[in-house]
């Protein structure tokens, strides 16, 4: 909708037609106040527009607000799932290494019951224990050494 005074100040419209007849003057108030009328409604209406575009733009970030905490929820979530994961791993592979050991030294154990020393000794090799190869080839020594003594005699 265009005015055909829009734009141009109400007093300015009075002064450039300098018009002293009532019915004219009559008709000039009335497009001056249309005009006002007009000039109020287009500031209403880009005030309303400016509240329903704030409005727009709050909601939207609100919403990417919502959006990023539950992003950030289901990222918490899926790093506990894996902390979880990784630390059962870990667990089921530290008892299976215990197994592993405990079943190493039984068999040492019943190598060692039963007399069978060939056994005995690769299972001492197998192991990485340090200080028991270390008893085991000083025992020997002092076997070979009692052996010889032995044998001298």
């Amino acid at each position: 909708q265009y005015h055909p005074l829009a734009g141009v100040p109400s007093d300015t419209v009075v002064r450039l037609v300098g018009c002293k007849d009532p019915p004219r003057r009559q008709v000039l108030n009335t497009m001056v106040q249309t005009k006002e009328r007009w000039e109020q409604e287009r500031q209403s209406l880009k005030e309303s527009e400016m509240s329903e575009r704030r409005a727009a733009f709050l909601q939207s970030v609100i919403k990417g607000h919502e959006d990023w905490r539950q992003e950030q929820k289901e990222r918490r979530d899926l790093v506990k799932k894996v902390c979880k994961e990784i630390g059962n791993r870990v667990r089921a592979k530290e008892r299976e290494q215990l197994r592993h050991i405990e079943k190493a030294k039984r068999a040492r154990l019943q190598a060692l019951k039963s007399d069978n020393i060939a056994e005995y000794r690769k299972h001492i090799q197998e192991s990485k224990n340090e200080r028991m190869k270390t008893v085991v080839s000083r025992m020997d020594d002092y076997m070979q050494k009692l052996g010889a003594n032995i044998g001298n005699a």
